[in-house]
């Protein structure tokens, strides 16, 4: 096809005659000139396929990326990967067939209908503009390669077939380059949202997010989905589903399929062996796409649950209970029946349970055993304390959390295990903010569970994952700048013997060792600590009122962010427990430092608990150092199939649903590259045929 025109349209523009330099710029020239070059014109299909060429490459071939695309780094990797495809095709279609669209477009936008199992708003990728412009290429009726309905039939003018006006014709090449563009972003772009999320934390300096999303090769993925191959494996295998057993507690299900490359999601596997040019029907389009969501079990766990969630909106979701005071154990009427439906729509009560009360519709129904244990399973779901025979303030207002509202729950973290690696491992530890809870998971087995404390809202805990790599047994705390200067230098102010009570000392930062007695430093000195300008530091020596107690579990992180024994053990019998500066306290710090050490004959929990009551510090490096991942899940399924929910403590929730809404149409971002189409097409159509009006030019869709 590309042979047939091979002398027009390869030789350096400053050698072309007119005829070739229209052809080139427009790609129109060959078909409408009537004149002087109708001996060398094409057939109609050839001509059209070298138009479509020309308008791809005027479209595709610029270095700028348009602008609605520069917001969204997964967008622009999209159009990266969209130009380094067709330029590899030497700008050949792919939809595209050369005289009708191949099944792969149809099977695309049946893939974007399918997106809301992902929790994917289908909205966002324009899928009624592709099909209408789909339609109009498709329809009876439609300009074929021949021929056009109301054509001239003597077939003049122009290099078009016979009965095709030239300017249809170029309009039709319009139309397809136009369609071609958008499948193949619209493609890449849901590939790289399916994998990597849809929004980016790390383009937000507010959201103190921090994980590394994968990054699948998108130009292979759109090979292997139009090249008739299977889906797309992160080993370029067949891809498989969701992987080993989730692990209970607060652990999302965080099994997945064994990894391969690009994290275990659908990546660089297929190909075609470089150009790319062998396209298939596109029978693989719905399968690579789907491929590429996380696989991880706590991901494939939560889709259930939304599928659940959504079929219990579909039948008008759960009752509202009436407004009231506390329900409580033996109370009857109009609240407790509809706690009791409540709790049986979602499985915390089983119909059986109701049995007696649905034989006699007269009798009211009470608030029983079976109700308070059915009420302390939903109590236990969703972080409150679990005392049944009691549905206080909080669980009221949890119970009356609207259906929509937990099913946008539930999307917003399936768009969050897309930030995440897909395999945490098979041993490692989970903090789960929210939940204020760390989980020890070894062999893909809960090892240990413990509360923890976390950073208060004004001093997030960041959400990241790396390596524990050492033991400190009793640290000294080397305060950070920030609470020096917010915290420790008002009350030093306003009480000089506040640093003496506390058991703080004041050193200085080139290394001394030795303290400096506050008293011998200035005013002005005193409100500079925590400034980069101070020669001195605070820190509080090893001991029993030491803040990190005496034990520091050290990550290799950029955060200063440790997990610590705490003196404050009180607070742990709070249900929120948001109250730290950043770091996590651990409820049982011994016990973790005995099973990370375990198999060590040095470190045996005598020994270590010999050298604590030394009180003389210690550093033990791991012989196994393990992944810390901590994360921030608001909703997950446990191991035994419950749903459970926690509140948005940080705001991730809210933050992330704006984002969300504020996506714009992919539609929009493509409204520059149709611009350039029609532009190009007009020059062509003006240049090669002066007596078509202006207003025959393909206009801006």
């Amino acid at each position: 096809m590309r042979g047939a025109v091979r002398h027009d349209c390869r030789e350096p523009e400053r050698r072309l005659t007119p005829c070739r330099r229209l052809a080139a710029a427009g790609g129109a020239a060959l078909l409408l000139l009537g004149w002087g070059c109708r001996a060398q014109a094409p057939a109609a299909s050839a001509a059209r396929n070298q138009q479509v060429q020309n308008l791809l490459r005027a479209a595709v071939a610029t270095a700028r990326i348009p602008a609605p695309m520069r917001r969204h780094a997964e967008r622009r990797r999209a159009w990266t990967a969209l130009q380094q495809l067709y330029r590899q095709r030497g700008w050949q279609p792919a939809w595209w067939d050369g005289t009708e669209m191949r099944p792969a477009a149809g099977r695309l936008l049946a893939a974007l209908d399918a997106l809301p199992a992902e929790a994917v708003d289908p909205g966002i990728y324009s899928g009624r503009e592709l099909r209408r412009l789909l339609d109009a290429l498709t329809a009876p009726g439609a300009v074929p390669s021949g021929g056009a309905p109301g054509a001239d039939p003597s077939g003049g003018g122009g290099g078009g077939g016979p009965g095709v006006t030239a300017p249809t014709e170029s309009r039709r090449a319009a139309e397809v380059a136009d369609l071609e563009i958008a499948l193949s972003y619209t493609f890449l772009v849901v590939a790289a949202h399916l994998s990597s999320g849809r929004v980016q934390p790390a383009e937000n300096v507010r959201v103190h997010w921090h994980t590394v999303p994968p990054r699948v090769d998108l130009a292979a993925a759109w090979r292997r989905a139009l090249g008739g191959g299977g889906e797309v494996g992160g080993d370029g295998s067949a891809g498989g589903g969701g992987g080993g057993a989730g692990t209970g507690s607060s652990v999302e299900g965080t099994g997945s399929s064994s990894a391969g490359s690009d994290s275990g999601r659908g990546g660089s596997g297929g190909g075609d062996g470089g150009g790319g040019r062998e396209i298939g029907n596109g029978d693989s389009v719905p399968a690579t796409l789907a491929g590429l969501a996380p696989r991880a079990a706590g991901y494939a766990r939560l889709r259930e649950a939304l599928a659940f969630y959504r079929g219990l909106a579909a039948h008008a979701g759960w009752p509202a209970i009436p407004p009231g005071g506390l329900l409580r154990l033996g109370d009857s009427g109009p609240r407790v029946a509809a706690l009791a439906a409540r709790l049986r729509a979602t499985g915390e009560l089983p119909a059986a349970s109701a049995s007696a009360a649905a034989s006699d519709r007269t009798a009211p129904v009470r608030f029983d055993a079976a109700l308070a244990a059915a009420l302390s399973r939903f109590q236990a779901a969703h972080g409150l304390p679990a005392k049944g025979e009691v549905a206080d303030e909080a669980t009221l207002a949890a119970l009356d959390v609207p259906v929509e509202r937990r099913i946008r729950q539930l999307e917003l973290n399936m768009e969050r295990w897309r930030w995440m690696a897909g395999d945490l491992g098979s041993r490692y530890i989970l903090v789960n903010l929210p939940d204020y809870l760390l989980t020890v998971v070894d062999g893909g087995r809960v090892a240990m569970t413990m509360k923890v404390i976390v950073g208060k809202a004004s001093l997030e805990t960041p959400v990241f994952s790396d390596l524990m790599t050492e033991i400190v047994l009793n640290p000294a705390w080397h305060i950070p700048d920030t609470i020096a200067a917010h915290e420790i230098v008002p009350a030093l102010l306003r009480d000089p013997g506040y640093l003496r009570r506390k058991g703080y000392e004041l050193r200085r930062r080139d290394g001394g060792a030795a303290g400096v007695e506050p008293g011998t430093i200035g005013e002005d000195q005193v409100r500079n600590l925590g400034t980069p300008g101070s020669p001195y530091r605070l820190v509080q020596p090893p001991g029993p009122e030491n803040a990190l107690g005496h034990y520091k579990f050290v990550i290799n992180d950029d955060f200063d962010v440790y997990l610590h024994d705490t003196p404050s053990t009180q607070l742990f019998a709070r249900s929120e427990r948001d109250f730290s500066h950043g770091c996590v306290r651990l409820e049982k710090p011994a016990e973790l430092a005995s099973y990370l050490l375990a198999g060590d004959p040095r470190w045996t929990p005598e020994a270590i608990a010999a050298a604590v009551a030394a009180g003389e510090r210690v550093t033990i490096p791991l012989r196994r150092p393990l992944p810390v991942h901590i994360l921030y899940q608001t909703a997950w399924v446990d191991a035994a199939g419950t749903v459970q929910f926690r509140d948005d403590v940080y705001g991730h929730d809210r933050w992330l649903e704006g984002e969300l809404a504020a996506l714009t149409p992919l539609w929009d971002d493509l409204a520059g590259v149709r611009r350039q189409v029609a532009g190009a097409l007009a020059r062509a159509l003006q240049g090669a045929a002066p007596a078509v009006a202006p207003a025959a030019a393909a206009k801006p869709r």
